[in-house]
Formats: C-alpha cells, sequence, structure tokens
C-alpha cells in the first residue's frame, strides 16, 4: 500500500495547501493558495520535491529581474526622453544617447507610437527656405520635429546655403560655363571661376583651393622632413638612449615628468656614461655573459622603479648612479625587480 500524506496546512514556497482535491492519474492532486491571491492544483510529488513552489508568478518576477539586470527594461524618464527627442535625433542618436541597442529604440518607438513622418508638406520647405541660410539645421530640426541627417539631405536637395562665419551671404552663380565651371561672387577673390557640380548644390572657389592645397603640401612637406631628422637622430646610439629613458619615464609618471626639464642631465651625459659602462662590462652581459650583439640590452635600474611612491623618489631612481645595462632577456625574466642579485655594474 503506498502512504498517503496529510499535506493540509503545509506552505511550500509560496503556497499553502488548503485540501485535498480529487486525483491526476494515481498521485493525488491538492489545491493550493499562492501569496499573489491565486489558486492552483498541484501533485504531491511536484509540492514534496520543491518542483512547484507558486502558481507561476515567481517565473514571472524573476524575468523580470534578468531584464532590469541586463538594462533591458525602460523606465519613465527614458520613456519621457524618446517621446521629446525622437524626431530631433532619430532612432540612431537616441540609441547612443540611451547607452541601448538600435532595435530596442525602434521597438520602444513602436511601442510608444511614436512613428517618424517621412512626408515632406509645403509648409516645411517653406521654412527651410526661409529660415535655414540665417539660423542653420539645428533649429530648423527643433522647429519642424524633425532629425538634423533629414534636414541636412533634404537641404542639399534644394540647393540651399548657410551664411559664412563673416556674415556674409553664400557665393551666387553668375554665369555658367561647363557642368563642371561656373562664374560666381567670391568673398576674397570676387569674380573668379569655381567649381560645381550637376545640381550647383556646391561651389568651391579655384584659387581658394589653390591656397589651400599649397599650404598643405607645405605642412606635408615640413612633417617629412622632421620624420628623416628624427630617424636620422635616433638611429645614433645618443638618439637610442634618450628615447629609451623618456619612454619609460613618461610611463612610470603618466606623462607628468619630461627628460629634458625634470632630469638633471642631458642626452649627450646619458650617452656617456652608458658606452663607458659598455666599455667596461667588455659589451657583456655581467649575469649570463652574453655579447649583447647577439642579445641586445636593456638600460637597467640598480634599485627597481616599482619601490617609489612619489616624484622625488622616481627622480632620484633616474639617476646616472642607478643606470646599468644588462641584456634583455636577464633584465625582463631573470631580475624582474630582484635586489637580491649582485652583479658588475661596469662603474
Amino acid at each position: 500500500m503506498r502512504k498517503i500524506f496529510d499535506l493540509i496546512g503545509q506552505i511550500f514556497g509560496k503556497l499553502t495547501v488548503l485540501k485535498r482535491n480529487g486525483h491526476q492519474g494515481k498521485e493525488t492532486q491538492w489545491l493550493c493558495l499562492c501569496d499573489c491571491g491565486k489558486e492552483t492544483n498541484v501533485k504531491t510529488s511536484n509540492l514534496r520535491s520543491g518542483h512547484t513552489k507558486s502558481c507561476g508568478c515567481l517565473k514571472i518576477e524573476k524575468i523580470k529581474l534578468y531584464h532590469i539586470s541586463q538594462g533591458h527594461t525602460w523606465t519613465k524618464k527614458e520613456d519621457k526622453f524618446l517621446i521629446d527627442n525622437h524626431k530631433i535625433y532619430g532612432p540612431i542618436q537616441c540609441a547612443r544617447l540611451l547607452n541601448k541597442s538600435k532595435d530596442s529604440v525602434k521597438h520602444r518607438c513602436k511601442g510608444l507610437g511614436l512613428c517618424q513622418s517621412r512626408a515632406w508638406s509645403k509648409q516645411d520647405i517653406d521654412i527651410l527656405k526661409e529660415f535655414y541660410p540665417e539660423k542653420g539645421s539645428n533649429w530648423c530640426a527643433n522647429k519642424l520635429k524633425k532629425s538634423v541627417y533629414r534636414i541636412r539631405s533634404k537641404v542639399n536637395r534644394l540647393g540651399l546655403h548657410t551664411k559664412y562665419r563673416d556674415g556674409k551671404l553664400p557665393t551666387e552663380i553668375i554665369s555658367r560655363i561647363n557642368e563642371t565651371t561656373a562664374l560666381a561672387n567670391c568673398s576674397k577673390h570676387g569674380i573668379c571661376e569655381h567649381e560645381t557640380n550637376k545640381k550647383c548644390n556646391s561651389l568651391r572657389c579655384r584659387l581658394c583651393r589653390r591656397i589651400y592645397y599649397t599650404k598643405r603640401n607645405n605642412l606635408e612637406e615640413t612633417k617629412t622632413k622632421m620624420r628623416i631628422w628624427q630617424k636620422k637622430k635616433y638611429a645614433t646610439p645618443l638618439g637610442k638612449y634618450q628615447i629609451r629613458l623618456r619612454v619609460r619615464l613618461h610611463a612610470l609618471s603618466n606623462n607628468n615628468l619630461s627628460f629634458s626639464k625634470d632630469l638633471p642631465y642631458n642626452s649627450k651625459q646619458l650617452c656617456d656614461h652608458i658606452e663607458n659602462i659598455r666599455q667596461n662590462q667588455n659589451n657583456c652581459c655581467p649575469i649570463c655573459s652574453i655579447s649583447y650583439e647577439i642579445n641586445p640590452f636593456d638600460i637597467d635600474h640598480i634599485v627597481p622603479t616599482h619601490i617609489a611612491k612619489t616624484r622625488e623618489e622616481l627622480l632620484k631612481l633616474f639617476d646616472l648612479e642607478n643606470l646599468s645595462l644588462l641584456c634583455w632577456h636577464c633584465n625582463r625574466n631573470v631580475k624582474r625587480g630582484r635586489l637580491d642579485i649582485k652583479y658588475n655594474y661596469g662603474f
């Protein structure tokens, strides 16, 4: 005989057993009252094993908590931001400002009934023609409640232009020569040739462009000269030693210390000091005695830099007396900031 359990009055999770309510197959069913106020029928095995703990409301609460933790839910402030600004910024910009995906913003806009009107009325176009040259795209976007991208694309189709920074009106076409050139009045050079397209959306003065490109070419020439000079300088030992210490100093001080201003020696004194160490070490690592031609050397700090806690302590560790040479393998793998290793510093 199967044992019959009396579960009336017992509590399982959110369920309290009220009475026995028939059978489901060979098992008995129990009428249970949930904390939310609903009544359900549950089998004996499900109650005693802990399989069912509520009428289904517990699962909904867990799903809500998961969505809140993952950021899928929408607050009242975010909904208000969408209602006020979805026509101005559009869904893509709203997604960036709210740190959400584009699909979730578009889905939420559909749920709130915020669909952008794609049609342009005659009144909208008249407002653009009247106010865009003086007030720009942002003012028109706020006035017409459309995104800035839509207004700029429409303005390009209509061939409208804003005023220049000096307050003068944009260049006006006097006569057209070809499909790509036209005579227009430039604010700097007067009446001269301008580059255009078929729709005359853009006008560019050829004299202004020539001056711009000559300045840009001169800048590029100076940059190339500086790069060639830097390569020649950094190929010498004087430049190599200076760069290695400068990079290390910037990394440890978060770009707050400089080689030329804060250190008490210049690059020539550093070069002479390191060359003397190389001669005293016979161009070999003092720990593994491998030549620096086989394993390149690193500038080693005898007292490691990780001990420094203040700016003054860090500058003391960059003195010439604390600098020595090791091969890169010994400096990065064998020593690694250890103070117990003693070797010939080469002084």
